[in-house]
C-alpha cells in the first residue's frame, strides 16, 4: 500500500505516517521537469500527437520526447487517445492528449 491509497482511503499508515508526510509526498509527486513542461506546451498547441510528432515540432529526437509522455502518463496529465497512423513515420502509433489536470495546469 502506497501513501496516496492510505491518504485516500482516509486509513492510519502502520508506520505512524502524518498528514505533512503526505502532503510533502503529493507536492512532490506532480512536480514536473523543464522537458516534461515543453511536452505538454507541444500537446497543448497540437491537441493530439505522436511522440514522432511531438518531437518533429520540438525539434528534438524521438528518444527524448517518449519517456516524458510516458512519465507525464504516470503523473495523470496525458492520456492515451488512439492508436493511429504517424504522419511523421507512416507507423501505427499511440497518440497523446491531455488529460483535464493537463490542461489546467498553470506551467506554461
Amino acid at each position: 500500500m502506497n501513501l496516496e491509497q492510505i491518504h485516500r482511503e482516509g486509513m492510519e499508515h502502520p508506520h505512524g505516517v502524518v498528514q505533512t508526510s503526505l502532503d510533502a509526498f503529493r507536492s512532490i509527486k506532480h512536480k514536473i521537469n523543464k522537458n516534461q513542461i515543453e511536452v505538454l506546451g507541444a500537446l497543448k498547441e497540437l491537441h493530439v500527437a505522436t511522440n514522432a510528432e511531438i518531437a518533429q515540432h520540438l525539434g528534438w529526437s524521438i528518444n527524448r520526447v517518449t519517456p516524458r509522455c510516458l512519465e507525464l502518463r504516470k503523473a495523470g496529465l496525458v492520456k492515451s487517445h488512439a492508436r493511429a497512423r504517424c504522419s511523421v513515420t507512416g507507423g501505427m502509433a499511440t497518440v497523446w492528449t491531455l488529460t483535464i489536470e493537463g490542461q489546467t495546469r498553470r506551467t506554461w
